[in-house]
């Protein structure tokens, strides 16, 4: 959890969330969008959580499709 000072949030008109910060300095319109870094949380999530999810899920998915293309062939 962080705080970025003079921030806030707004929704725009297509239904997205932006955070915004007030940023001195700026003549003309003195708000910015706020930029996260993601790509390096999100990286490290999938890759510890991506075995785990192979070895509970796959399993179960592939049952799941096998049974569904069996069907198939039967039906005709």
């Amino acid at each position: 959890n962080r705080r970025i000072p003079g921030a806030f949030i707004q929704q725009l008109k297509n239904g997205r969330w932006h955070v915004m910060q007030r940023v001195a300095g700026k003549n003309r319109y003195p708000i910015d969008v706020v930029k996260i870094p993601m790509a390096v949380p999100l990286t490290t999530a999938f890759k510890q959580n991506i075995e785990r999810i192979r070895r509970e899920r796959l399993p179960k998915e592939l049952g799941y499709a096998l049974q569904h293309q069996l069907r198939m062939v039967i039906k005709r």
